[in-house]
């Protein structure tokens, strides 16, 4: 982890590029140590109950603890979270899940490459998706295409997200219960092989003593970083980063779809009341728990080979190394092991990041809801095309510990198909296009208003 100077009021440091300011909203990582050190317990306690409705049935995440959880409508799970809390507004969801298709490309870029990618530079977490083959080379684009899947399910109507039957209340719960089989598995294990090495972070805290407490994985804080990173890190960081600036109101209506979507999950989601309070314990969580570790440099590189040359946009290596590196500045992306590729790819993503502007705006000007609806068709069938479409019902298949747990059907991508990298190819050209055309059509217009003045100028003489 990076040294940081004394964390006190009205002390300003940099942050991985990134500059901030203590304030009394911040939290120290003796703060956050409650946090670390605690999890779901609710959902720990649900499993152990299910558990026991089917003890013939061996414990796996096949089981379809989430059919068992529903038919059993007492459970003290479910019914904290049947009632809906009275901080949330309906209204503001349904403007948060328009925000989505409004900005769909640049939300899934940040995503991509800021949320998740840029994620796996905290080392407990990292650690914990190596555990679970979680973004392994030939599981990421799958892996990305499930996030991607529930993202959609929250933001598909509001009453997707209503219980008892929303599809995406249903498939938030189905990530719960994922979350404490993973955790539950990974403490099963032998201490001395809680993670890829000899010793995994927590014992690495304690200096190998056994009997110090453990950090679970997907702890509490892990889960509210999650949160942040799917919320503010998006509206604070990564849409500014592409040239996208929201309204002081869209950033509230998202952070709060997100601090329903934290209600759901059992996530303490009191810091999400507030873009402010969201950003300062983002802030927080970066300075306690960000330092790419070994674990962190895997997962990146397995993200960036498991996702080029795959569908729909068959980019480079190269391409998604610099959209990482524009996304999470320069320090962080060395800390992770990306290189820098050159001022080419710099510039294709500086075209994107252009054509992302535009594409927002266009959204923007568009009369009633029409653009929103045709991008939602557009999702639609690409999901389709890519072979996640389709439901296959809850069973959580196995693979690793826990990764087909959506029972999609189709393969979703396969990677390598070099015969259509000229795809790749051309979008970068396109981005280096709209790039040169930009810096020319400034220049001619610069120029231009140079010469008006000079007239202007002339005439006054």
């Amino acid at each position: 982890m990076p040294a940081y100077p004394p964390l006190y009021p009205g002390q300003t440091f940099q942050v991985y590029g990134r500059s901030v300011t203590w304030t009394s909203q911040h939290y120290t990582p003796a703060e956050l140590s409650p946090l670390l050190y605690s999890s779901d317990s609710l959902a720990d306690e649900c499993l152990a109950r299910l558990d026991a409705l089917t003890p013939s049935i061996p414990p796996s995440p096949s089981k379809g603890y989430l059919s068992l959880l529903l038919s059993n409508p007492d459970d003290p799970l479910l019914t904290s979270v049947l009632t809906l809390p009275p901080w949330v507004s309906l209204p503001q969801l349904v403007r948060a899940q328009s925000l989505l298709y409004l900005h769909l490309p640049a939300f899934l870029t940040s995503l991509t490459f800021q949320s998740l990618l840029g994620g796996a530079a905290a080392p407990r977490i990292s650690s914990v998706l190596l555990q679970t083959n979680g973004f392994s080379p030939n599981t990421t684009h799958r892996r990305l295409l499930q996030t991607f899947q529930h993202v959609l399910d929250i933001t598909s109507s509001p009453e997707a997200l209503l219980p008892p039957h929303g599809e995406a209340f249903i498939s938030t719960l189905r990530v719960r219960l994922l979350h404490a089989s993973v955790r539950r598995r990974i403490l099963s294990k032998p201490r001395s092989a809680s993670g890829r090495t000899k010793s995994g972070p927590d014992d690495e805290d304690n200096n190998g003593d056994s009997n110090a407490p453990r950090i679970p994985p997907i702890s509490t804080l892990h889960s509210l970083a999650t949160i942040l990173s799917f919320s503010v890190a998006i509206t604070e960081m990564s849409l500014p980063r592409q040239g996208i600036f929201l309204t002081p109101q869209e950033r509230s209506d998202w952070l709060a779809l997100w601090r329903y979507v934290a209600h759901l999950l059992g996530c303490d989601h009191t810091c999400l009341a507030s873009v402010a309070l969201a950003s300062a314990m983002l802030e927080s969580i970066v300075v306690s728990e960000l330092g790419p570790s070994d674990d962190s440099r895997r997962v990146a590189r397995n993200m960036i080979a498991g996702l080029s040359m795959t569908s729909p946009t068959y980019s480079s290596e190269a391409f998604l190394r610099a959209q990482a590196r524009w996304l999470n500045g320069a320090e962080l992306a060395d800390g992770l092991g990306i290189k820098w590729d050159g001022w080419y790819y710099d510039g294709a993503v500086a075209g994107q990041c252009i054509v992302l502007m535009g594409v927002s705006l266009f959204g923007r000007l568009m009369p009633g809801r029409w653009w929103e609806g045709l991008v939602r068709k557009g999702v639609g069938r690409m999901m389709i095309k890519e072979g996640v479409g389709a439901r296959g019902g809850e069973t959580w298949e196995r693979k690793g510990y826990v990764t087909d747990w959506w029972g999609w059907k189709g393969k979703g991508g396969e990677r390598g198909d070099e015969g259509k990298a000229w795809r790749g190819t051309l979008i970068e050209w396109r981005n280096l296009t709209v790039l040169f055309l930009t810096i020319a059509g400034s220049g001619k217009l610069v120029w231009k208003g140079v010469g008006i003045v000079s007239q202007i100028l002339e005439g006054l003489a």
